[in-house]
């Protein structure tokens, strides 16, 4: 008995000193916002987002890295834009290089600027409702929204901004390696109808080229990224799908070379996605949601998270969800290799809803086995617990598998 605590505690001094990667958890906060709210991983392992209060306030939320809430922070919304605020489209937030955040509603034109703290540093308006941001190069901040495109530094000043064409509704915006950035928009063709716009810009925002195909644009649930680039220079960009209207309408993934070129295409029947990610294995992950194959009402369906490789071959593909209607809205690898994911859960149909947030781990799922093996030719003998009790396998707890030769292999099962 004494020589199997004396091991036990052993390998559980070992055992804490292990940095577990591929931690995993579901988390739901309060929220109803369309477009969905943006997730990030922050400098301390945690992740940014934001919620909805019970004031009906709109917040910046700091969770840790289990989902459990750190602070949040209710915005001064001064809503220049008019719009009714129990009707935003969503929320994006960037994590800046001194760790700070860069926040706004979508449909509203306030920017924030808040420390790392929780603290607000200071706020400014910009000539256009925001859609998308992202962080560039030289760790500025861009935004697109409506027609134009705006660069701002961590201040919340002006570098620039350009206004294009009124018929463009500009959705996301990517920074390129080799400077510039790639745009994904709708373009108004008249008759109630959109096509997708891809447009390259310089440094400064001025056009490089632009192209449509006459692809449908997206019918659109998240403010994610819609376009990415590849680690071979190339893009990858979703196109539309419209819900519940045409069952023949696809959501698909398209790759196109620096100057717009097709170089292959991912067709998908089932499946909706409203945002992509790059991964560091040279592939990307997609987010959305899949079709219920309802005939008559297509959102009946589940929250989608897929993973492909740079030539679009789907290596997996999980679902999330319950009775009800859930959407993936964003998409970020994680610094363990996983993945964290911001959604929308429907608790009540078209009466309750709540924001979805998922922590998988880098296969895609939500149980993961860690095995930390001492090698050797031996012989088990007993399972027990951290206790010293003899117990058969079980997930959700430390185990100790002690061998004849006296060694002690610990498990670690999250289910």
């Amino acid at each position: 008995k004494i020589t199997t605590m004396r091991l036990i505690c052993t390998a559980l001094a070992c055992l804490i000193s292990v940095n577990v990667f591929g931690q995993t958890w579901e988390q739901t906060y309060p929220s109803f916002m369309w477009s969905g709210i943006s997730i990030d991983q922050t400098s301390d392992g945690g992740f940014i987002t934001g919620k909805k209060n019970e004031n009906g306030d709109y917040c910046l939320l700091k969770i840790n890295n289990l989902g459990e809430e750190e602070w949040s922070l209710a915005l001064p919304i001064s809503n220049p834009s008019g719009n009714p605020l129990w009707w935003p489209g969503g929320m994006q937030i960037e994590v800046t290089d001194n760790g700070d955040f860069i926040c706004f509603l979508i449909g509203e034109n306030n920017i924030f600027n808040v420390s790392i703290d929780g603290t607000l540093i200071s706020s400014t308006n910009i000539p256009f409702m925001p859609k998308s941001m992202n962080k560039t190069n030289d760790g500025n901040i861009i935004i697109v929204g409506e027609n134009g495109i705006i660069k701002i530094n961590n201040s919340l000043e002006v570098l620039w901004y350009q206004i294009y064409s009124p018929e463009l509704s500009l959705k996301s915006i990517y920074p390129l390696s080799n400077e510039g950035f790639i745009v994904y928009g709708n373009m108004d063709v008249g008759k109630w109808s959109e096509d997708i716009i891809l447009m390259k810009i310089d440094a400064f925002g001025n056009e490089v080229w632009s192209q449509t195909n006459g692809q449908i644009a997206i019918y659109d649930w998240g403010g994610g990224d819609k376009i990415i680039q590849l680690f071979n220079n190339s893009f990858v960009y979703i196109s539309g799908y419209d819900v519940g209207k045409d069952p023949n309408v696809n959501s698909d993934i398209i790759n196109i070379d620096e100057s717009g070129q097709e170089l292959w295409i991912e067709i998908d029947n089932l499946n909706a996605f409203n945002s992509l990610a790059s991964t560091t294995d040279n592939g990307f992950v997609a987010v959305g949601y899949q079709s219920s194959n309802d005939p008559f009402w297509d959102w009946y369906g589940d929250l989608i998270v897929s993973k492909f490789d740079f030539n679009g071959n789907q290596e997996w593909v999980q679902t999330f969800g319950g009775e009800n209607t859930d959407w993936g809205h964003f998409v970020n690898q994680t610094n363990d290799g996983g993945y964290i994911i911001s959604g929308l859960k429907e608790v009540i149909h078209e009466a309750e809803y709540e924001q979805y947030i998922i922590k998988l781990n880098a296969d895609g799922t939500l149980s993961s086995e860690f095995t930390i093996p001492t090698p050797s030719s031996k012989r088990l003998q007993k399972v027990v617990d951290a206790l010293g009790r003899e117990v058969n396998h079980i997930p959700n707890q430390i185990l100790f598998n002690i061998y004849d030769d006296g060694s002690v292999e610990k498990k670690f099962v999250v289910e």
